[in-house]
Order: C-alpha cells, then sequence, then structure tokens
C-alpha cells in the first residue's frame, strides 16, 4: 500500500495540480480534510463525462465534513506535489481562468453530476495576467467568500482551474477539446441564521462546451482576443435576504486522537492481562494498515504518527509482561512523550 502511494505521488508530478486542503477565516483543517481528493494531479479533458464534476472517485463522499458559516471565507491550496513534498508552483505556461461552485445535497452520497450546481466567484483575464498566474505568484492559495444569504445544510464546493496552453493546436484531436480542467469538490456543512438564497443553477456535465469562446481559446497568438470571456455562468450575487453567519465559532470536524485526510483513529480497548495488552496493541496496527490502505494522495503523515504510537503501546506489553502488571489501558500521551510528534492529531 505505500508502494500504491509512492506511484500516486510520482503519477503528480507534471506540474499539474490540485485542491489539498482548506481553510475557514485562516483556520486550517489540514491536508485532505473533508476533501475528495483526486487520485492524481491529471487533467481532465472531457466536458461530458461526470468526472468534470469532482474529478475521478470524487463522485464518493468522504468520511469528514467541515464548518462553515454563511458569509465566511474559504480559501483553497492548490499543489502541484500533492503531499507537499515538493514546493513546485504551477507551471507558467498553464494560463487560464478559475472558478468556484458550490451545490445544495440532502446527503453526501448524492449524486455530484446533473443540475443544482451555482458559480459563487471566477476570475478570468485582468490587468495583463490570468487567474492561474496570480494562483502561482499568490503560492496556490485562492479565497473566495461563501454567499452571507446561503440556506443551511450540506454542500459541496467545487473549485475549478482551466489550462488553456493545449487549447488551439494543429494536431487533431485537440483543435478542439485540448483545455486541461483541474478540479476538486470539498464536502461543507454551512451553518446560517435562515437565510433564503435561490440562485439560479446549472447542470454539470454541460454548464460549458469544447468550442466556448473562452475554453477554445488561443493564449500563444500575437494578440489575446480580449475581452476574454470566462466559460460557464456569471456568479451568484448574494441578497440582503436573511442568512449571514451564526452566533458562535466553527467548529473543526470530529475531534480524533490522530488523523489523516478523512481518517480518524480510534481508542484501542483496556485489558487485564499480557496478551490482552497485545490484542489492544493489535487492534492499534489494524488501525495503522487501514490509514496507510486509505491515505490519498496528500500523504500519509498522520499513519506514521499513529504507527509511532502502535509501536510504543508494543513496547508497554513486553514491558508490563515481564513485571506481570498487565492492567489497565494504553496511555497515548505517555508514549507521545517518548518524543513522538503531533504531525496529525487535531486539538481536543
Amino acid at each position: 500500500m505505500r508502494f500504491f502511494l509512492s506511484a500516486v505521488l510520482a503519477s503528480s508530478a507534471a506540474a499539474h495540480q490540485m485542491v489539498t486542503s482548506i481553510s475557514v477565516s485562516g483556520n486550517s483543517f489540514g491536508d485532505g480534510t473533508c476533501v475528495r481528493v483526486p487520485l492524481n494531479t491529471d487533467p481532465l479533458l472531457s466536458l461530458t463525462d461526470k468526472s468534470i464534476v469532482c474529478n475521478v472517485g470524487g463522485d464518493k463522499a468522504v468520511g469528514r465534513t467541515c464548518d462553515v458559516d454563511a458569509g465566511q471565507e474559504i480559501t483553497f491550496v492548490w499543489r502541484t506535489w500533492p503531499d507537499g513534498s515538493r514546493n513546485d508552483p504551477i507551471s507558467d505556461s498553464h494560463k487560464g481562468p478559475c472558478a468556484v461552485y458550490m451545490k445544495k445535497v440532502g446527503s453526501f452520497n448524492d449524486a455530484v453530476e446533473g443540475d443544482g450546481w451555482f458559480k459563487i466567484w471566477h476570475e478570468g483575464y485582468e490587468n495583463g495576467m490570468f487567474c492561474t498566474e496570480r494562483l502561482r505568484n499568490n503560492g496556490g492559495i485562492m479565497s473566495v467568500r461563501v454567499p452571507q444569504d446561503l440556506t443551511a445544510g450540506g454542500y459541496l464546493i467545487r473549485a475549478e482551474t482551466l489550462a488553456l496552453h493545449q487549447a488551439v493546436s494543429t494536431q487533431p484531436p485537440q483543435n478542439i477539446g485540448g483545455s486541461q480542467w483541474y478540479v476538486t469538490c470539498v464536502q461543507l456543512h454551512v451553518h446560517s441564521t435562515g437565510g433564503e438564497a435561490r440562485p439560479p443553477t446549472v447542470s454539470i456535465p454541460g454548464y460549458t462546451t469544447p468550442d466556448h469562446p473562452g475554453v477554445h481559446y488561443d493564449i500563444w497568438g500575437h494578440k489575446l482576443s480580449l475581452p476574454y470571456r470566462i466559460p460557464g455562468p456569471e456568479p451568484y450575487v448574494p441578497t440582503s435576504a436573511g442568512g449571514g453567519p451564526r452566533r458562535g465559532p466553527v467548529n473543526p470536524p470530529k475531534s480524533c486522537p490522530v488523523s489523516n485526510a478523512n481518517w480518524c483513529s480510534r481508542p484501542v480497548p483496556g485489558f487485564s492481562d499480557e496478551a490482552g495488552c497485545y490484542r489492544s496493541s493489535g487492534d492499534c496496527w489494524a488501525q495503522a494498515d487501514t490509514c496507510y490502505r486509505e491515505a490519498p494522495a496528500t500523504g500519509n503523515k498522520g499513519c506514521k504518527e499513529w504507527e509511532k504510537i502502535c509501536e510504543g503501546y508494543n513496547a508497554h506489553c513486553a514491558k508490563c509482561g515481564a513485571e506481570r502488571n498487565c492492567n489497565g489501558g494504553f496511555n497515548r500521551k505517555r508514549a507521545r512523550a517518548r518524543g513522538l510528534s503531533s504531525v496529525g492529531e487535531e486539538k481536543l
């Protein structure tokens, strides 16, 4: 499973990109948390395939959802190396617009494709630069504001960038359909004091076409065709009807002793003898296996953290067995005091 993760990361090393984490009002939820992390950073080329909605595998729900208040700022972190092992910027050839969409869902198991998507922000070509150029200069940081009049509930939020460097080519089939799309979806629960937003919605796929002038666009000509037309609908303009933030802080996803992306550890059972101690330690190792198996392209730092704790539990069982005094449970804080890092652990 660790070899598989390495292969995934290696395939992501082509200066392509994905969203790897989000923060709300400056507070980060951590790598991969609440994110439907794509398998790799490869671009999407088909506007009719359902993967254009939330990327390959993005139609499946993840186990964690992040809270945000209506009207709060949400920040997306785009990386070319999803695990952050290298800080390579977005390729300077990947010029194009950016956009963010949302969709209200009754359940995160609902189908992602189809109607219900509304755009909350976009940016195209301004002051001599495309949005992706500004994103590159800003270290991959993209911030938008959640509409203040949204009704409370579950939402998918979809970040999108479009690279136009192969949008127009003399080599079929790239003369139409050569644009490269990069999209990532994140699960949110929006808290609101009673918004009544009814934004006009579009279907994805279906929100734009390969021959749209902003999709089939030549960035290599001697003179750009301006003004540039951003694909998709116009962004929703919030009203003043209801909504607004709730009174109280935004909470992080449910606390875990140790977490990695959307995986959460759980306390291991107590024990009354040496055999029980090793069974409890075995439970820890079984969780570590699950963590590594489920680790997305954003990495497995939290799994390594949990593995170190399991090693401490094994040492405890050996010690209490030798002393014939195995009774009770593990002290995770004591194990951590052996010098373990706190990477991947949430504040309790």
